[in-house]
Parts: structure tokens; C-alpha cells; sequence
């Protein structure tokens, strides 16, 4: 699978540098195309043309020698009219580029032509080449620094995902040998669904209804093997689907995410690596980024503790309130998990206290939580440095979505939400440094609503033409189907109405007043069914995975299923 794929441009003069570079590429997967320029002619010329249009980047080393050759200004033109992202390395001090690139293009200055790998690769890096975010997996592991666009770390599996029947349960084998790229941000996920979704839609379709229809009744099917060498799927991610009891009502806490899909979400995310204040990876076992890959509870229960925090009042300026953490069963080892958790939950009160004036502080009780352990699905994890070790996660549903290239491990647990309890988003991003609050709305949605729209074994899952699945609409709201907690919503307001927002806040907040702002303030005012009923499609499938492959799920929808 070749995703990424370097056109080198280079003069006659500078080609013991240019084979150079080429092979520290080729050294960690990267595909290079580059020329003797010995064989001129037509055949050599469509040649060139081909390479450059099949490519993702190009690297033009720029000398005096290139400046002056006919042939690197020719590349140099057909990478503009490809698209093709350009990185220009200057091989010289004082060479005069006239016209000069586009100005948004970094230059990577490298005088001594002796320079290590190593190097070449963090001035790759640092002119922000894979700011496309996809990443080969040899440069990942060998950087040991954040990467300027670096959000999570999926792998991309190459080897083929196994589901099958075992005894009573769907077993899903995730195999993780051979994996040659990382995916680091959203955008690269958009460049992965533009080349291998859009092309491909209607035979994804089919194999995402198949995929469905395996989940839910395995012991009819024959084992399903799903080839990722066409199929880019990404590993690892996940989190919980928590079933609250508050105010006698069974309620589902969702995020509203605001960036495509829009809507109503569980707190998923993706494995990630850990960095310390220099921005160096952390080197400790129980924290590396091989421990999630290969232990899904560990990032199925960060990304929930890290995304839900509990509050023992409904917080106000300048109030004080209290935050109350989780409290698992005492045969789950939470050793590691919690200690991050709590560690992260210290950051992100600190940032609630300078940012939205809340004095937060720790509460001396925790939420209890019940976790079900009665789903029909097995995860286990093949070809990873377990030594020999059975490594994955029981009883969890695993939502595999074609459409997406993603794969969905989740956990359903239990807890009790007290009536004068508040919930509000605990994400917070680093941007260049920053630490930036994400303020989602959260919203309490009945599991009664959430049955009679995504509930049924045979819902399926509307499609569209868009590289990335869009939200999926429901019916509106009535009274009784959603609360949403409004905190975060008056942050935003406050944030966009006055004079000091970042840039940051300034462009997440402008889609947000575009899109959701008068939606929110209307139901807010009284008029529930203002609320958008918009969820993300990995939602629904865990929503409708909860109904029909969790037997806590199928005891609860056959209260809610009519009579007869």
C-alpha cells in the first residue's frame, strides 16, 4: 500500500545528495521516484509525468546548479498543475530563488550534505511534510517528538481483520503485523476516505451491511475475513457507552461534536502517544503508545475518564463546585488508567479554574460504576510483541465501519447520575504549546428515544456520496428525550461575544455560531425539538450494537418494544 510517494527533482550536480535522501526514505517504507537523467526523449518525458502525478509529495533540491536546469523548472511546473505538495531543501547558503515558491511553503536548509537520517528526517518533519497526517510507521517510531500535527496515533492495518464463531461469542481477530503507516489527525483520516471510500462506495455498502448482519447473528454465518491491503482499516480506537440512571429515566451521555460528522457522540477516541513539558515522548512502559495498541482497555478507559467529568452541582461563575471521579470494581485493574486519569482530570480543572472562573475542587465520594460484562463479542489481538501473551478485550462491542476505515471498541458500563449533577466535557487539546478547552455541550438522551430510532435489528444505516459518512438525522426531540447541560453552551457565547478569544476558539466558535449557535439558544428557551437530532454514524452502530449484541441492551428494548 503506497500512500505516500516522494518525487525527488534535483540537478545533475547535486545527485550524490539526491540518492541520498532517496534511500533514508526508501529505509522506512516511503516510495521515491528519482532519475539519472542520462536517457532523454519522449519516453523519458511521460515518464516524468507519470511519477509526478502519481505522487503525494516533491522534494526539489534547490542549488545553483537546479536553478539553472531546464528540467527541474519543467517538475517544478507539473507538481503546480497536480497539486502535488512541494518541500524545496536548499543545498546552499545565498542561492536566489526568483519567482520564489509560495510563501506558505517552509524551506528545510541543509548546508552539510553528510548530514544522518536522523536529521533529514526532523527537517522533514519540522517543515511540516506529513501535515497531511498520515505518517510511514518506521519515521513514527524512530521521532520521539510530537509531530506538528499530531492528534492520536491509529495504526493501518495490512493484514486481514477475521471475524468468526466461538462457542457462544463473535471472536474478532485484529492481526497487527506489517503495519507500514499512522494515521495522526482527522485530516489525514478525510485523505484516507477520499482515495479508498469514494471509489468504492457501493461494494462498502454491502460489506458493511454484511458486517452488521455477522455482529448480530454470528452462529448463522460462515468466518468473515476482511482484506485490508485494499482496505485501510484503522487500529485502535474506542470508549464507553455509559448508561445513566438520573431522575428515574435510563439516559445515554453524548458530546456534541462540532466538527464533521457533526452531532451527538460517544466519548471515542483514538490511541495516543504521551509526551512530558519538553514535548519528548514519554519512555515508561505502562504509558507507551505499543501498551493501548495492544491492550484496548487501556485506551477504551482513558478516553472516558479523560472526556467525563462528573460535577456535584451545576457550576456558575465564580461558585464552587465539586468533581467526583469514577470509581471502578475493585477486581478491575485501574492502577495505571487512574492515575492518569486523575493526573489529566488536575489539568483540566486547573484550565477550568483560569478560563471559565470555577473553583473545582476534588469531592471526598466517587461514582460507583457497574460494568456489563454480558456482550456477545470477544476482541483478540494477533501478530503484536506480546510474547506470546493472549492480549485483547471480552465482552465489548466492536463496530467495524467500512465507510469510515475505522474500527470501534467499546465498553458498556453503569452508574447512577444524582438529580442537582452536572456533566461537562473534560477534553482539552495542546495546540502549539497551548492548552485549549473544547467546551462540547453535553446532553443526556433517552435510552427509550435512542431504542425507537437506532434500536431495531434491522435498522441500517443511510449512506452518501461524501468521503466521510455524514450525520445521521433522528427524530426530533420531545420533552422528555434530551437535557442538555448548559455550561459549555454559555461558555462559547461569552468566548465568541468578547474581545480576547484565540485563534484557535476564534475558528472552531465561527462553525459553531454558523451552524449550532441559534439551534442550542431556542432549545434552551423552552422549545426542545430546537435541539439538533444529529448523531455521528459511529454512534448509531453502537447504539443499535448495544440493543442487539449486549444482553443488558436486549432486556432493556424488550421494555420498550410494543406488544405483540
Amino acid at each position: 500500500m503506497d500512500l505516500i510517494r516522494v518525487f525527488v527533482s534535483y540537478s545533475h550536480k547535486d545527485e550524490v545528495f539526491a540518492r541520498k535522501l532517496s534511500g533514508a526514505l526508501a529505509s522506512v517504507g516511503i516510495g521515491c521516484s528519482i532519475d539519472s537523467r542520462i536517457a532523454y526523449g519522449e519516453d523519458f518525458s511521460e515518464r516524468i509525468n507519470k511519477a509526478i502525478r502519481e505522487s503525494s509529495h516533491f522534494v526539489c533540491l534547490v542549488s545553483e546548479a537546479s536553478l539553472h536546469s531546464p528540467w527541474v523548472f519543467k517538475e517544478l511546473t507539473l507538481a503546480d498543475r497536480y497539486g502535488v505538495k512541494v518541500t524545496p531543501i536548499l543545498l546552499e547558503p545565498g542561492v536566489r530563488i526568483d519567482p520564489p515558491f509560495d510563501p506558505n511553503i517552509k524551506y528545510i536548509q541543509i548546508y552539510d550534505h553528510d548530514v544522518s537520517e536522523d536529521v533529514l528526517f526532523e527537517h522533514l518533519i519540522e517543515a511540516r511534510m506529513f501535515d497531511d497526517g498520515i505518517v510511514p510507521a518506521g519515521i513514527f517510531k524512530r521521532y520521539k517528538q510530537r509531530f506538528p500535527a499530531e492528534f492520536f496515533a491509529s495504526e493501518l492495518l495490512t493484514q486481514p481483520l477475521i471475524l468468526s464463531q466461538e462457542e457462544d461469542k463473535l471472536a474478532v481477530r485484529v492481526n497487527r503485523s506489517s503495519v507500514d503507516y499512522v494515521v495522526i489527525s482527522n485530516i489525514g483520516k478525510k485523505q484516507l476516505c477520499k482515495r479508498f471510500v469514494a471509489p468504492n462506495k457501493a461494494e462498502l455498502i454491502k460489506l458493511d451491511r454484511r458486517i452488521l448482519s455477522f455482529m448480530r447473528e454470528p452462529h448463522k454465518q460462515t468466518p468473515l475475513s476482511i482484506t485490508t491491503s485494499q482496505l485501510p482499516l484503522r487500529w485502535a480506537s474506542g470508549g464507553v457507552l455509559s448508561i445513566v440512571t438520573h431522575d428515574d429515566a435510563m439516559w445515554v451521555p453524548l458530546f456534541f461534536r462540532d466538527i464533521p460528522p457533526y452531532g451527538w457522540n460517544v466519548s471515542l477516541g483514538a490511541t495516543e502517544r504521551y509526551f512530558n513539558d519538553m514535548g519528548h515522548e514519554i519512555d515508561d512502559q505502562d504509558y507507551s503508545l505499543e501498551y493501548e495498541l495492544t491492550s484496548p482497555w487501556k485506551f477504551i478507559v482513558r478516553e472516558f475518564l479523560e472526556e467525563t467529568l462528573i460535577l456535584s452541582n451545576q457550576p456558575r461563575m465564580g461558585g464552587a463546585c465539586e468533581w467526583r471521579r469514577f470509581d471502578f470494581p475493585q477486581h478491575v485493574r485501574m492502577r495505571v488508567e487512574r492515575s492518569q486519569a486523575e493526573r489529566f482530570a488536575e489539568v483540566h480543572l486547573e484550565l477550568r479554574r483560569n478560563q471559565d472562573g470555577l473553583d473545582i475542587q476534588p469531592h471526598h465520594r466517587g461514582v460507583r460504576i457497574a460494568i456489563c460484562d454480558d456482550t456477545t463479542s470477544d476482541l483478540a489481538i494477533v501478530g503484536n510483541r506480546t510474547q506470546g501473551r493472549l492480549s485483547g478485550a471480552w465482552n465489548v462491542l466492536i463496530a467495524i465501519s467500512p465507510l469510515e476505515l475505522g474500527i470501534e471498541v467499546i465498553k458498556v458500563v453503569e452508574y447512577k447520575l444524582p438529580s442537582d449533577h452536572c456533566i461537562l466535557d473534560g477534553e482539552f487539546y495542546e495546540i502549539r504549546g497551548h492548552r485549549q478547552l473544547v467546551r462540547m455541550p453535553v446532553g443526556l438522551v433517552s435510552l427509550k428515544y435512542l431504542f425507537d430510532n437506532f434500536g431495531d435489528c434491522d435498522y441500517q444505516l443511510q449512506y452518501s456520496d461524501e468521503d466521510i459518512q455524514p450525520s445521521v438525522t433522528a427524530a426530533p426531540f420531545r420533552s422528555d428525550d434530551v437535557r442538555v447541560f448548559k455550561w459549555d453552551f454559555d461558555q462559547r457565547a461569552r468566548i465568541w461575544g468578547g474581545d480576547d478569544a484565540n485563534q484557535w476558539e476564534r475558528e472552531r466558535y465561527s462553525e459553531w455560531q454558523k451552524n449550532f449557535e441559534e439551534a442550542f439558544s431556542e432549545g434552551f428557551s423552552g422549545n426542545t425539538a430546537a435541539f439538533p437530532s444529529l448523531f455521528t454514524p459511529a454512534t448509531v452502530k453502537a447504539i443499535n450494537l448495544f440493543f442487539n449484541c449486549c444482553q443488558r441492551g436486549q432486556a432493556i428494548a424488550s421494555n420498550y418494544a410494543p406488544s405483540g
